[in-house]
């Protein structure tokens, strides 16, 4: 009996443990950034009436050789990723309210078929740590002239724009 719960409690963690978005959970806290692309000095962002302090967050790695890289970093808040969040941007006297939307990234599901792919896609899948918000890129200048999000830049093309005007860090 000693044998099957401690075989039971081995099992559980090694499944607790492979699982690439609760590993990225666990390490964040329960949070992941969202970019702000294009963001003014004066910028403040504000959920449930609470000011978020942006930060500098990693956003892109680039191998350049075996042994060094480039990595990139932009503005960014951290916020929790599993429901919707109702986030207000506010600069100078312009607003502008967006709703981010939890949604599931392969990345985490493919992360985890290398180390192990049944118990750790289920937990987190189970346990929504396979969620990123979306748009995870917020192109801030223009919800700020009150574009509407269907007509912001695609979220790659943000991506891109940022990788060429973000804060790099040569390794």
């Amino acid at each position: 009996m000693k044998a099957i719960v401690l075989a039971f409690f081995f099992v559980s963690s090694l499944a607790y443990l492979s699982g690439c978005g609760s590993i990225s959970s666990g390490v964040s806290g329960g949070k992941r950034a969202v970019y702000l692309i294009n963001a003014p000095h004066d910028l403040r962002v504000i959920i449930n009436g609470q000011q978020k302090k942006i930060t500098r967050e990693y956003f892109a790695y680039t191998p350049t050789s075996s042994s060094s890289g480039t990595s990139y970093y932009t503005s960014g808040v951290k916020l929790p990723y599993k429901k919707r969040v109702q986030l207000e941007l506010v600069s100078g006297n312009q607003t502008a309210q967006i709703e981010l939307i939890p949604k599931t990234r392969a990345i985490y599901h493919i992360g985890t078929l290398f180390i192990f792919p049944i118990g750790g896609n289920i937990l987190d899948a189970a346990t929504k740590n396979d969620k990123e918000l979306y748009p995870r890129f917020i192109d801030v200048k223009a919800a700020l002239s009150g574009i509407s999000q269907d007509k912001w830049a695609s979220q790659g093309k943000l991506k891109r724009q940022t990788k060429r005007n973000a804060n790099i860090v040569y390794y």
